[in-house]
């Protein structure tokens, strides 16, 4: 349905290619109540595992200032690394801990971080006021996500991966957010919104 409804949109013809998801799993807020943030997601799909923003819980009122925790990454420890990260937006609770994943040796060392322009401007900027403020990484994994990088220059679909096809929509709620969908062998849409407003 949604792709159907981007393809009018940007008046392009989406190719409903099937592909299989094998596993998903919540590492942020959507497994924790009363959480805020930590938006972060993997999946397992056609052989590869992507994970979808990778950010920081917000601080509570209340507490002491610094960097929010950080999504709990324990189910990614099981030896397949991850081939590629989408970012949807440059917000900390959607990016903020991505270097987590290159401080645990997590990212397979061929793989990008895949985000809209605007994310990719700000995100040195972020990094470095994470550092300032008891981030839980060091610079050099900061760096590391920064020479990941692949801009998605515009909605539509590209090949992520050799095989994959996904197709990025604009979700609205800050510049340069991006949604993820492809087509799931049974015939169903899998992806993801972030946060979104139209």
């Amino acid at each position: 349905m949604y792709l159907s409804f981007y393809s009018q949109i940007l008046n392009k013809d989406i190719k409903e290619e099937k592909v299989e998801i094998e596993r998903l799993v919540f590492h942020g807020s959507a497994s924790y109540p009363g959480s805020i943030g930590q938006s972060c997601t993997s999946m397992d799909i056609c052989g590869y595992r992507l994970m979808f923003d990778c950010g920081n819980e917000f601080q509570r009122e209340g507490e002491a200032g610094g960097v929010g925790e950080e999504p709990d990454l324990a189910l990614l420890e099981d030896g397949k690394l991850i081939d590629g990260l989408v970012i949807s937006h440059f917000h900390n609770d959607h990016m903020g801990a991505s270097p987590i994943l290159e401080h645990k040796g997590l990212l397979h060392p061929n793989a990008k971080v895949f985000m809209g322009p605007q994310t990719a401007a700000i995100m040195p900027w972020n990094f470095q006021d994470a550092l300032l403020h008891g981030a839980k990484y060091h610079a050099l994994d900061a760096i590391g996500i920064l020479e990941r990088r692949f801009v998605i220059p515009e909605p539509g679909e590209i090949e992520i991966l050799p095989g994959l096809k996904a197709f990025f929509p604009q979700m609205g709620h800050a510049p340069g957010n991006c949604g993820m969908a492809t087509h799931t062998s049974n015939g169903r849409v899998g992806g993801f919104t972030s946060d979104m407003s139209f």
